[in-house]
């Protein structure tokens, strides 16, 4: 709602005799009194009484009443327009379900500051502009209503609450990184880099962050402290100093924590967040390479993304593999979709028997190919679980009918008791490897 800005009618009143007087250069009382008695007689609706005409410097009273009375008439002009519009704002929250018809809000002085607070405007046929200019008046800075909108805040009962998707990632990827560094250099490494995690946590904004704030040493102390006492951090082990597991973190190859800008207190350090989470993609990935292509599909994975552009016959020779098993792992990791050929023609033609083929490997394009992979294989797990429960959907009946009723021992078959042992293995399995590939989704696809 557009704010209004008005004077009230007594600052009307009284202020504009003043400033004539001042423009006059007078400051006489014998001026000033009956000028503020015409400005009320008119506002009243009253006719000035008539006095002698007294002339002090040029100016009579009868020519400071008449301005008097022309400015209270223009103040009370502006006070019932705002009377007004306090009248129809309180009507539109009576339509609304906000308020009554019989309360409005309205505003007084400048600013974003200023309050929008319900008032009681009387309507009664004696009321005139002056008494609800004055109500409309009444809502100042320090008169605030309960909530929005004149409302009561919503109670327990009303509050509506739901899950926040974005810190579980974030937790899940704090655990991945603390891991990583404490199986490369140990518990006590991975608690201060959880320490430093966590406090920084208020100052992201995305779960896919790059550099962690800048903090010093005693700010590591004292976040592992914190974390400490509430619980959530380990004790480090006797001897262990945070110092220098700082600095070991820095040194390290991996890369994961950097010094920061020079701070007021000495030097700062930056946890890289996405140095620590592309070397845990690198090595789930070779991981997968291993499985599917052996130790040999793994090597050759290395050598092409180190050296780049590479033959069949070079890759052999930098391998020391055979040509024919190096040529269908190659064709093989091609198809899957984790290493690139490119044909280089060496006619216009482009015909395959004059050209030369070049292989080589796209972190990320493999990155994106092994996140489509694991869908592939959590929906087939899926599937398979979905058609176990289908096909012993009689025997799972009876179990859950019975733990309804309460009965923990009731006769089965031996058919029965072997296929629900069966049963129970293979969904342990499934679901197992399923919480396994949902740890790999989220690293390729949410970090």
């Amino acid at each position: 709602m557009q704010q209004l800005q008005h004077k009230t009618y007594e600052e009307q009143r009284f202020k504009a005799p003043r400033e004539l007087v001042a423009g006059a250069g007078l400051d006489d009382d014998s001026i000033l009194a009956p000028a503020a008695n015409g400005a009320a007689a008119a506002a009243d609706g009253k006719p000035a009484s008539r006095k002698r005409k007294k002339m002090v410097g040029g100016l009579s009273e009868e020519t400071a009443a008449a301005a008097a009375a022309t400015a209270a008439a223009e103040a009370a002009a502006a006070n019932a327009a705002v009377a007004k519009q306090a009248a129809a704002l309180a009507n539109k929250r009576g339509k609304t379900g906000k308020g009554s018809s019989s309360k409005a809000a309205a505003t007084a002085g400048e600013g974003i500051g200023e309050s929008i607070s319900p008032v009681k405007i009387e309507a009664d046929a004696g009321s005139g502009p002056s008494a609800a200019a004055a109500a409309a008046a009444g809502s100042s800075k320090g008169n605030l209503a309960p909530g929005a909108g004149g409302e009561d805040p919503p109670s327990a009962s009303e509050l509506l609450w739901r899950v926040n998707p974005d810190e579980f990632n974030r937790r899940f990827r704090n655990k991945v990184m603390v891991d990583l560094v404490a199986d490369k250099l140990g518990s006590d490494a991975g608690t201060v880099l959880a320490a430093m995690l966590s406090h920084g946590r208020r100052f992201e904004t995305d779960v896919k962050g790059d550099i962690g704030i800048a903090m010093g040493v005693q700010e590591v102390i004292s976040a592992l402290k914190a974390g400490q006492d509430a619980g959530r951090l380990p004790h480090l082990s006797p001897g262990a100093n945070v110092d220098a597991l700082v600095k070991a973190l820095t040194v390290d190859g991996l890369g994961c924590v950097q010094e920061g800008p020079p701070g007021l207190t000495g030097a700062t350090f930056q946890v890289d967040m996405s140095v620590i989470l592309s070397k845990a993609k690198q090595l789930q990935l070779h991981a997968v390479l291993r499985d599917k292509f052996g130790i040999h599909g793994l090597r050759i994975f290395n050598v092409l993304w180190v050296r780049g552009h590479l033959e069949q016959k070079q890759v052999a020779d930098t391998v020391m593999q055979p040509h024919k098993e190096i040529r269908e792992l190659l064709y093989r990791m091609f198809k899957a979709g984790y290493i690139q050929m490119q044909d280089i023609p060496r006619t216009s033609d482009r015909a395959p028997s004059r050209s030369f083929y070049t292989f080589s490997v796209d972190l990320s394009s493999a990155y994106k190919r092994l996140a489509g992979d694991l869908y592939q294989a959590a929906g087939k797990l899926h599937a398979r679980l979905t058609f176990e429960m289908a096909q012993h959907a009689e025997l799972v009946e009876l179990v859950e009918s019975a733990r309804a009723a309460g009965a923990l021992n009731f006769n089965m078959t031996d058919s029965q008791r072997k296929a629900l042992e069966r049963l129970q293995r293979v969904t342990t399995a499934l679901e197992t490897s399923m919480l396994r590939l949902d740890n790999m989704i989220a690293l390729f696809n949410e970090y």
